[in-house]
């Protein structure tokens, strides 16, 4: 689990969807030669993704990777993304408050079966590591446990 005093003063972010976690920050790809560098959340496809926090939607999509991906862009140059998306439920360039429905899961892009990427990146587009176990059951939400450093 997670250790609810870590938390950041600049950005407080809701878990984006409820399901369970199925691979954390620092798992290892490739044969150990990568690290992911978000969580994953699955809940067998179609959930509906949430804003963790309010800002402007921005979509991509990228073949090989993310698939149908969203960035939510918070103010105070702090952004979440949200990755390998079914649809889209916001257009590009709108304004979002935490909590509202903005994307579905899904499996575009290289995944390993629907599920939700979720990154968090500071104002140096840095990823910043969240708190999750695999196995972990996340809701919706609830406050994205996170250590900084």
């Amino acid at each position: 689990g997670w250790v609810a005093e870590n938390w950041l003063s600049e950005a407080t972010f809701a878990c984006p969807m409820t399901g369970t976690v199925t691979s954390t920050y620092w798992d290892t790809r490739d044969g150990g030669s990568r690290y992911h560098r978000a969580v994953d959340f699955a809940d067998g496809g179609g959930t509906p993704i949430h804003a963790a926090a309010g800002g402007t939607t921005e979509h991509r999509y990228d073949e090989g990777g993310y698939g149908n991906w969203l960035i939510i862009y918070h103010g105070n140059g702090w952004k979440t993304g949200y990755g390998h998306l079914s649809s889209f439920n916001v257009g590009d360039g709108v304004s979002v408050s935490r909590g509202d429905v903005v994307a579905y899961e899904g499996d575009t892009g290289a995944g390993t079966g629907p599920h939700l990427d979720f990154q968090v990146w500071d104002p140096n587009w840095e990823k910043q590591r969240a708190y999750y176990d695999v196995n972990d059951a996340a809701v919706q939400g609830t406050g994205v446990p996170r250590a900084f450093y």
